[in-house]
């Protein structure tokens, strides 16, 4: 059985070495981790407006992992050939996800998501209060409800024509206009999409 790894990649500039020494030496991470589920937590200590970070996080999970919980407060977290069910809060920074099958529970204050070559499973919910949402899934047809909602920002779903027969029911709030609805096969797969500020695309 492969390990965990977490490969960290940060940069910090501030107005003294020492300074931006010090702003490094505060960031921890902790892993705790069973024969089945995973919780990274990454943060930093003291978060001041006199630095400028840049945080580029890569979580490698083996496959016997099913239950995947991730919290940062700054970066970027990017996950790649992940099952099981997936959770991330993140304050600061983007969120990319590709070639998963797995249930999503994102929640971004200030970033994107982007979730690319997937499959979904059970329930999904992503939420960005300020950044964009891009979907792209291979399939839907093991998946319950998906929902995703920005509060500035735009939505982009696509699912691939490969998904085959994976039926939907999609209902689309897009800021200022009326809601629409749109369906394909049996509707099994309950689709939300919500912009408070933002344009959707969806098909």
């Amino acid at each position: 059985m492969k390990d965990t790894a977490v490969e960290i990649n940060i940069a910090s500039k501030a107005g003294s070495k020492e300074r931006a020494e010090e702003i490094l030496e505060s960031y921890t991470y902790i892993i705790n981790e069973n024969e089945s589920s995973i919780d990274v937590d990454t943060s930093f200590k003291n978060l001041l407006n006199d630095v400028n970070l840049s945080v580029d996080l890569v979580i490698y999970i083996p496959s016997n992992i099913k239950e995947i919980n991730v919290s940062s407060n700054v970066g970027d977290i990017n996950i790649s050939g992940i099952s099981g069910n997936l959770r991330v809060n993140s304050n600061v920074g983007n969120v990319m996800i590709d070639k998963s099958e797995a249930s999503y529970n994102i929640k971004v204050d200030v970033g994107n998501i982007n979730l690319k070559d997937g499959t979904a499973t059970g329930d999904s919910k992503l939420n960005a209060n300020t950044g964009e949402i891009d979907i792209y899934f291979h399939d839907i047809s093991g998946s319950s409800s998906i929902t995703a909602e920005t509060g500035v920002g735009n939505i982009k779903m696509h699912l691939s024509d490969a998904s085959g027969d994976s039926g939907y029911r999609a209902v689309i709030n897009e800021f200022m206009k009326d809601e629409r609805v749109e369906t394909k096969n049996d509707q099994h797969t309950s689709i939300t999409l919500t912009t408070r500020v933002g344009e959707i695309d969806f098909k």
